[in-house]
């Protein structure tokens, strides 16, 4: 009798630090990804985050036929299947999971809307 586990694995952990700006906002590889977690520090004083999508991760090969061409694209903002763009309300010392709505995206941005800066970074766990 043979035994076959599935089981859920941690692919990477990033550590970035979110900014007030989408061209500064470092840009989260998602392709390979189905889902995640944000871990907010508890210093942190961010309360919003307002995502942004693209369809690939900046500088990856785009098909089979030419591996050389690798594409850059404009992030745009996220909207639910009803429209609604995808802001999140997050607080100091939890984990947030990463909205399912973004879950088609190839690569994410997630943008500061409320409270401040800060100096710190942030561990972003995602699976595949």
């Amino acid at each position: 009798m043979s035994m076959v586990g599935i089981g859920r694995k941690t692919d990477a952990l990033l550590n970035m630090q979110f900014t007030t700006s989408l061209a500064t906002t470092p840009e989260i590889p998602f392709e390979d990804y189905s889902g995640g977690t944000l871990h907010i520090p508890s210093t942190s004083s961010i309360t919003q985050l307002t995502w942004y999508t693209a369809p690939f991760q900046t500088g990856r090969p785009q098909n089979d036929v030419n591996l050389s061409t690798k594409l850059t694209q404009t992030f745009q903002p996220a909207k639910d299947s009803g429209g609604v763009a995808v802001v999140q309300t997050i607080t100091a010392g939890n984990s947030f999971q990463i909205p399912a709505a973004l879950f088609g995206a190839g690569a994410l941005k997630a943008v500061i809307t409320g409270g401040s800066l800060g100096t710190g970074s942030h561990d972003i766990s995602v699976k595949s």
